[in-house]
């Protein structure tokens, strides 16, 4: 429960038993109970106790946290102290007194400047040497095509022959018409010839 619900809860019963002192001038039964007017106050009165004692003690643990708090700190500090002051004093064998105070070695230094330039230079020439690249220096890499030459390709006309010759106009003697012999290769460069067959 909140402190701001106790606190009204507290006023809430404060009321009640004022009203009570008003107006409750003799015995009442409430909910199947017969009660004084001094009984049910108590009921009400009794709540109100209750609660004011959980806040005190609620304040009282607020100040014990706070007062462990800062022992603590102080404690702390002095036992950090204190494990120095023993690694110094006793140098190699502090180990075997520090467990005779329940407390760990110290850990190691941590690296000094020096150590961490030496290293952030050694990280760099291992990105050069197998040519990492960071995502800044990804975007700025670009592919380029040069030499290439683009020819449009334009759709040209085609004439179709009709296949075979003229042909030749029947005789007018009655005689069969003339039937052309075979078309000689033109590669020999000769003309083809037609020859006529007249009946007797």
């Amino acid at each position: 429960m909140s402190t701001i619900n106790q606190e009204s809860i507290i006023t809430r019963n404060t009321n009640v038993n004022a009203g009570i002192d008003k107006h409750v001038t003799s015995n009442v039964m409430v909910g199947g109970m017969q009660y004084t007017p001094a009984q049910l106050k108590a009921v009400f009165q009794a709540q109100t106790a209750a609660l004011q004692a959980s806040v005190a003690s609620h304040k009282e643990w607020l100040g014990d946290v706070a007062a462990a708090k800062t022992a603590g700190k102080a404690a702390n500090a002095v036992y950090s102290d204190l494990v120095r002051y023993l690694v110094g004093l006793y140098g190699k064998a502090a180990i075997a007194v520090l467990n005779d105070f329940g407390m760990a070695p110290p850990k190691s230094a941590s690296q000094t400047l020096a150590t961490k330039t030496a290293a952030a230079a050694k990280r760099f020439a291992t990105r050069s040497a197998r040519h990492t690249l960071g995502k800044v220096q990804k975007k700025a890499v670009k592919g380029d095509v040069t030499g290439v030459v683009v020819t449009p390709v334009v759709a040209t006309a085609t004439t179709v022959t009709p296949p075979g010759g003229p042909t030749t106009p029947a005789p007018s003697g009655g005689g069969q018409a003339a039937t052309p012999s075979p078309a000689a290769s033109t590669t020999s460069g000769t003309t083809p010839v037609t020859t006529t067959t007249h009946s007797p």
